[in-house]
């Protein structure tokens, strides 16, 4: 064989694509394999929000992180809620095609949306904050020795209701903080268009139901939610999940040598599909961590540890912000009801399911489609993560939603010849 040969054949080898199929049994690397790979600038929140907001809530122990963008003209808001291991900035892409002239269509009267969107206790650069000096009794109780070991509680609770709780609280505080008044917003008068992604559409569903929609908006309910949509998550499936969770857990890296690196991971695996999208969504799922040690020195050798210890520049890796597995006692509770809480949504609430695939309905979703009690699209193109891989599908459908379910829109849709170009749809 020649030289030649060999370097193609060579090239041809390294091309394949890896196989994933045993890494339900094979441990996790500690370090993600360098590989050669191209070049990836890392995007700034600002591309894509106009500012970026921190909220602190003392009862709830957490300091939000939030990205904002007011509407303009009494234009909608569009909820953004991330789903479990994302952040808020899984959004980001969506968030600026739907300000993108060709797809939110200019009527006359400069009507564009706004946007809310906010990392979840846990995730992003949301942070926990001290829990107060004299926690109530009930805290400092201890469990007798014979019961069960009781559910995490406090900050670290992911229960449904508390990340449920925690949405309303982001969003009636948002909506009432005085620093964004503007007329042209109409915060007090604006139509919400709720938005999540995997645990966030359950999480969207839930603060749409009682006894959660009756607070939202700071009292106005369900009369200032035009919809809900639900991306890429039915309660079959999800449950289904559960059992293989750990180990799909097991199978992703624990760290990266830099951003760029856990970038590149997301994209060669498929788990993401839109470069730009996973340039600004990835780093926040990141913190930077310091190079463990080969070995723990003894208390005999402490002198050399303290010498070791003064080297300069000691590498750095970066790892996952947040931990799935602390969230593994709540998973049952995310996607159990799902679809009857998405279903029995009031009326006047529309609703929309966008999938990445057609079998991913279970029963209940399908009776309910064929009922015509919600909107399906589906992208065939597309991975778990939709907003993020068809950013301008997605937004075509929201725009089209929003037109054809707003209560306050004053705009024809049949005057704009407004028509769906992806997905079907059974409103």
């Amino acid at each position: 064989m020649s030289q030649l040969q060999k370097s193609v054949f060579k090239s041809k080898l390294q091309a394949l694509p890896e196989d994933v199929s045993m890494s339900h049994i094979m441990p996790a690397p500690a370090v993600a394999p360098r590989r050669r790979r191209q070049q990836y600038e890392l995007k700034p929140w600002s591309d894509y929000f106009a500012q970026n907001l921190s909220y602190l809530s003392v009862e709830r122990q957490v300091r939000y992180n939030v990205y904002y963008t007011p509407p303009v003209n009494g234009g909608p808001i569009f909820v953004f809620h991330h789903g479990a291991g994302a952040a808020a900035l899984s959004f980001a892409a969506l968030a600026q095609q739907l300000r993108d002239p060709t797809i939110f269509v200019a009527d006359g009267r400069g009507v564009l949306p706004g946007f809310i969107a906010y990392d979840a206790r846990g995730h992003g650069l949301s942070e926990y904050i001290t829990p107060p000096l004299a926690p109530a009794p009930t805290q400092l109780a201890s469990p007798s020795p014979s019961s069960e070991a009781p559910a995490p509680a406090g900050p670290e609770d992911y229960s449904l209701a508390t990340l449920t709780a925690d949405f309303v609280w982001v969003l009636n505080t948002v909506l009432a903080d005085p620093a964004l008044a503007d007329p042209t917003a109409r915060l007090d008068t604006a139509s919400l268009i709720l938005v999540g992604h995997s645990l966030g559409g359950s999480v969207v569903s839930s603060a749409c139901s009682a006894p959660h929609v009756s607070a939202l908006a700071n009292g106005r309910g369900a009369a200032a939610v035009t919809g809900v949509v639900v991306l890429d998550v039915v309660e079959g499936s999800a449950l289904d999940s559960l059992a293989t969770m750990n180990s799909i857990i097991n199978s992703i890296p624990t760290r990266f040598d830099s951003r760029e690196d856990a970038v590149d991971w997301h994209l060669r695996t498929m788990a993401l599909r839109n470069k730009e999208s996973a340039c600004v969504s990835v780093p926040p799922l990141l913190v930077p961590l310091p190079a463990t040690t080969s070995s723990t020195p003894s208390s005999s050798n402490s002198s050399s540890s303290s010498s070791s210890s003064d080297s300069p520049e000691e590498p750095k890796y970066y790892g996952w912000k947040m931990d799935l597995r602390k969230t593994s006692p709540f998973w049952r509770d995310w996607f159990a009801g799902l679809s009857t809480r998405f279903l029995t949504i009031t009326s006047s609430i529309s609703k929309l399911l966008i999938l990445a695939g057609t079998d991913r309905l279970d029963k209940e979703l399908m009776i309910g489609q064929m009922q015509g009690k919600y909107q399906l699209v589906v992208y065939q193109d597309s991975g778990h993560f939709v907003q993020e891989d068809v950013p301008s599908k997605c937004a075509l459908t929201l725009y089209d939603f929003w037109e054809r379910n707003d209560r306050n829109s004053g705009i024809n849709t049949a005057r704009l010849k407004i028509v769906p170009k992806f997905g079907t749809f059974n409103s």
